[in-house]
């Protein structure tokens, strides 16, 4: 996925999906397919949140590196 576009457009596929399954009886599998969600697709979503966990993840450290070093100036 490239940014967050392609994430809410996603996200929004899901929600749609998830509609037809619970109000028209559908299998998520085949919802999921009407959609254009595929197996491809969640796992590059899923590799592009594991990406941003870790970008958060090294911006916290790199706060957390700086204020310590600022408390001692």
């Amino acid at each position: 996925m490239d940014g967050s576009g392609g994430n809410i457009a996603l996200s929004e596929r899901q929600k749609e999906a998830w509609k037809l399954v619970e109000h028209e009886n559908m299998s998520y599998g085949v919802a999921a397919e009407m959609m254009g969600i595929t197996k491809d697709t969640l796992e590059k979503h899923l590799i592009a949140c594991r990406q941003r966990k870790q970008d958060w993840q090294h911006t916290i450290e790199w706060m957390n590196g700086n204020s310590s070093n600022t408390e001692h100036e």
